[in-house]
């Protein structure tokens, strides 16, 4: 009984959904990483004490993530709007 509730309640995404995100270029181009990374690890090794490089890597990794999956998301429902 329950499982039909919810099953109601799923909304499926329109099927020209999967084929946009496959046939969008790779996002975002290698130039966002080197303005990202370079820096990144410039400050990694210039700045920041041996025994905390590691953590401050993942803190930007765990930020470049974030980026990416922002930057995903907002041109998939672009692109969504838009067809």
């Amino acid at each position: 009984m329950r499982a039909a509730a919810n099953a109601s309640a799923v909304q499926p995404l329109p099927w020209r959904a999967p084929v946009l995100t496959a046939a969008q270029p790779l996002r975002p181009p290698p130039c966002a990483g080197w303005k990202f990374w370079v820096p990144a690890a410039s400050i990694n090794f210039w700045l920041v004490p041996l025994a905390h490089q590691v953590l401050y890597m993942s803190c930007c990794g765990v930020l470049w993530t974030a980026y990416l999956s922002y930057s995903s998301n907002v041109s998939a429902n672009l692109k969504l709007k838009g067809a």
